[in-house]
């Protein structure tokens, strides 16, 4: 009982490795500090557009500078200029 080498099924070629791209030099580094840097700047503008009014002026305070910033309205309500 001999087995026929054509019977045999071809040997099956592995396939070549995939060279994964090399990472940006700053690509760590940078992120952190700007993500840092990010988060530093958006805590300071939210201290100054509601921690700073609210501790003056309390929910109202908060509201006149709401008012003020994005629907360009004085503390009464009425169209600045």
């Amino acid at each position: 009982m001999g087995t026929d080498p054509d019977d045999e099924p071809a040997p099956v070629d592995e396939p070549a490795p995939v060279d994964e791209p090399a990472p940006a030099a700053s690509s760590g580094a940078g992120r952190q500090v700007a993500s840092s840097g990010a988060g530093w700047l958006l805590g300071l503008l939210a201290w100054a557009w509601v921690g700073l009014p609210f501790v003056k002026g309390g929910p109202t305070a908060v509201k006149n500078v709401r008012r003020a910033k994005f629907l360009n309205k004085a503390p009464d309500g009425s169209e600045l200029p």
